[in-house]
């Protein structure tokens, strides 16, 4: 907070009067507006360091969704939870906590000359301790580990939703599908809600 006693104003707050006086530069945003999209995140990174940020295309009643996210980070979450409190209430804007659940249906990932999809990757789990760790199985896994391991995170994230993935999955383990017992018998992530 900044200021004295009586002149104390939140970071949450800071930002949400930084967004009102920038809101309608943000609502007509072009993706390849990199300098604006910089300047958001670097707002939110004043409230805490790893917020971030996604924007939606304008929806058919003439609003924006601007989802706040902790990248993933379940540590993070009460600063996602705290600065969507604090939002004012905004006619062009939907302010969304955390990355929403979405169809995969047409979600692609490209990494080298291969498309990661919730057709392509099984997974098998394990549940111990009441804990979930979720084993996903792709094909040449061992070619771009980093890469997979990035795109895999994000196929959950799309495919649960950031708050569901981070809150009911202790560990993700990611391998290649020569390590899978029965293949063949393993569903794809299709089958996840």
């Amino acid at each position: 907070m900044i200021g004295g006693k009586s002149g104390t104003i939140s970071l949450e707050k800071q930002f949400w009067e930084w967004f009102i006086q920038n809101q309608d530069t943000y609502f007509y945003l072009e993706a390849h507006d990199l300098d604006s999209m910089d300047l958001l995140a670097h707002q939110l990174k004043q409230v805490h360091e790893h917020l971030t940020f996604d924007l939606t295309d304008i929806d058919a009643h003439g609003r924006r969704d601007l989802i706040i996210s902790a990248d993933g980070l379940h540590t993070s979450f009460p600063a996602v939870i705290k600065l969507v409190e604090a939002a004012p209430s905004l006619s062009q804007w939907n302010i969304v906590p955390f990355r929403q659940a979405s169809s995969v249906d047409t979600f692609r990932i490209r990494i080298g000359d291969t498309y990661l999809h919730s057709g392509n990757v099984k997974f098998s789990f394990d549940v111990a301790q009441c804990r979930l760790t979720l084993n996903l199985f792709v094909d040449q896994y061992d070619t771009q580990p980093e890469h997979y391991d990035l795109g895999c995170m994000i196929l959950i994230d799309t495919l649960l939703g950031e708050y569901e993935a981070a809150t009911k999955i202790f560990f993700l383990d990611i391998k290649d599908t020569q390590e899978a017992e029965n293949y063949d018998s393993l569903p794809s992530l299709e089958v996840l809600p």
